[in-house]
């Protein structure tokens, strides 16, 4: 390998000896906190996609069809996680209904989730804008957002309600090993 691609695989292994810990750790057990999980990912991750031709606007909408099935399994593994003692503090995970709520609130053209719908590229044909149009928004209304809707619920009512009352990892368990997990990282 010459010298950079040698760094390249010593980050990969790394990352992925990283993860390997992190799993057995249980960390993948607690899905949602205020600064990451599917709510906050899939909702950002709207800006990250090129929408240069129909073909990516249709892979989106399948995407915007299939959050309730991602969010459902969010669901399954935060379970797990209650099950296993994993939880976020409390505090943290009412910021998360919060959060939920503002992405799921806004409908129609006002959601996030809309955003590629204001600015078709000229390669996409009038006939397939009209359909992608009212196609991704009844993905938003008819999907996403009772998907969001959902979710919240579920962390309002059952989620938050078991969230540690301390917020430092030393509360989990195997929290020692936690705490020098993330001090590594």
């Amino acid at each position: 390998f010459s010298e950079s691609d040698r760094l390249n695989k010593e980050l990969m292994v790394r990352q992925l000896k990283d993860g390997l810990k992190a799993y057995r750790l249980k960390l993948d057990e607690m899905p949602l906190d205020q600064m990451s999980g599917a709510h906050i990912a899939l909702a950002g991750f709207v800006s990250s996609i090129p929408f240069n031709n129909t073909k990516e606007y249709d892979d989106y909408l399948t995407r915007l069809r299939a959050v309730p099935k991602a969010f459902d399994q969010v669901i399954g593994v935060a379970k797990q996680g209650m099950a296993d003692k994993m939880m976020p503090p409390k505090y943290l995970l009412e910021q998360v209904v919060t959060q939920i709520d503002s992405i799921e609130k806004p409908a129609g053209m006002d959601s996030v989730f809309a955003e590629p719908l204001k600015h078709f590229p000229k390669s996409v044909s009038a006939a397939d804008q009209k359909r992608l149009h009212d196609a991704i928004l009844a993905a938003i209304d008819d999907d996403v957002r009772p998907a969001y809707q959902k979710l919240g619920e579920f962390v309002a009512k059952d989620y938050a309600p078991h969230g540690r009352s301390q917020p430092g990892v030393w509360d989990l368990p195997n929290g020692e090993a936690i705490y020098r997990f993330d001090v590594e990282q």
